[in-house]
């Protein structure tokens, strides 16, 4: 009769198995992956903003519109 590891709650009684960790702490090391490269992200965002406060796009020459602002990110 096997339980899913899933539904499963550590209790002081409980004696994982090599496959039962794997599969608990797999997730947990991958949400810290996202989360560092999600930090990244944001701050690399943040830097292009610093560097390129802003920047305007040719409007479409047959309605003579001056320029159209841009936003990043």
């Amino acid at each position: 009769m096997d339980a899913d590891v899933s539904t499963q709650r550590p209790s002081a009684a409980m004696i994982w198995t090599p496959e039962q960790t794997r599969i608990c702490l797999d997730p947990r090391r991958r949400i810290a992956q996202l989360e560092t490269e999600l930090a990244v992200t944001r701050r690399a965002v943040e830097l292009v903003r610093q560097a390129v406060p802003s920047m305007t796009a040719r409007g479409d020459r047959s309605n003579g519109r001056e320029g159209l602002p841009i936003t990043v990110g």
